[in-house]
């Protein structure tokens, strides 16, 4: 109420030539009420006393006043807000997920005011919810009857998506092929998902970072981050593909250290290890290598590098 009045207080005295609405439609006895200040000189007691009875009659209407001057006064525009009581929440079209599942994920109650913007954020939640259990083509929207009360989310659930076919990036950079194929067969098992399975956003997150975890333990310590590929044939089957970029296998030798032993020096870089990897991996080893001698007081040590792949 006093936004309002600040609103037009600096129009006193002036003559409203016009009153517009704005907004959600407010009832004829309430618009009648406006429509008798129009012609009238601006007196912000009559104003006020119409918004407390706005208030007091109308209570679903959240009601702001705002003054232009126009040829001769000012106009009054109404901008009008109705309160939406939902009083009736419903899912239709889930028969894989019941609606127990559902309701803690839209964050909506009955007897709470509708809002479209917490509507439209609760469809993107369904949507997230459905595709982690496997379901990537389901089609959600939601409608409101604001005279009933009644929110409904539509659901069109689809069939789960199953996994058709999978493949990963060949290892071309190791070269025996026995053991090339050993390490592919250890990559899809690490993975996780079988031909057949239900495509579970969950899942392949965690399939990815069983990946990242496989190159890790294997020395592929430069590998970048592996990149999931969605292929879709003219069947509408799904697969994936993990594109990864393996980089080179890197394992360690030292020549030169007396003050280490080649044990302890292995120590330090498994703590590398497990906190880095990609292109600044062998930097990160040589950085704590060269921080171990100094800590010894042999603060010009020296590590020259040399990279070469070893299958």
């Amino acid at each position: 109420m006093p936004n309002a009045m600040e609103a037009v207080r600096a129009v006193r005295g002036s003559r409203v030539q016009a009153i517009s609405f704005k907004g959600d439609p407010l009832p004829e006895n309430i618009r009648a009420r406006f429509d008798t200040i129009k012609g009238r000189p601006f007196q912000a007691t009559a104003l006020r006393a119409l918004l407390l009875w706005v208030h007091e009659n109308g209570g679903e209407y959240l009601v702001e006043v705002k003054a232009e001057n126009v040829s001769g006064g000012v106009e009054l525009i109404v901008e009008v807000r109705q309160r939406r009581k939902i009083n009736d929440l419903r899912f239709e079209g889930n028969v894989s997920v019941p609606e127990a599942s559902l309701d803690p994920v839209v964050e909506m109650k009955e007897g709470t005011e509708f809002e479209r913007d917490a509507a439209e954020s609760a469809v993107q939640k369904l949507n997230v919810y459905y595709s982690k259990q496997g379901y990537l083509a389901t089609e959600i929207s939601y409608a409101f009857d604001p005279k009933a009360g009644l929110l409904r989310f539509l659901i069109k659930e689809g069939q789960p998506t199953l996994l058709h076919n999978f493949g990963i990036s060949p290892l071309t950079s190791v070269e025996r092929k026995d053991l090339r194929a050993r390490y592919e067969r250890e990559l899809r098992a690490a993975f996780g998902l079988e031909l057949g399975d239900r495509i579970q956003r969950d899942r392949v997150l965690e399939g990815i970072q069983r990946i990242k975890d496989w190159l890790r333990d294997h020395d592929f310590l430069m590998a970048r981050d592996p990149v999931l590929e969605y292929k879709v044939d003219e069947q509408g089957n799904v697969g994936l593909f993990l594109n990864i970029d393996y980089g080179p296998r890197i394992r360690f030798g030292f020549r030169g250290n007396t003050q280490y032993s080649y044990r302890e020096l292995m120590i330090f870089v498994g703590e590398i290890k497990e906190v880095s990897s990609g292109n600044d991996y062998l930097s990160a080893v040589r950085r704590r290598i060269l921080e171990a001698y100094k800590e010894m007081g042999l603060a010009n040590a020296q590590i020259n590098t040399l990279v070469r792949e070893d299958p």
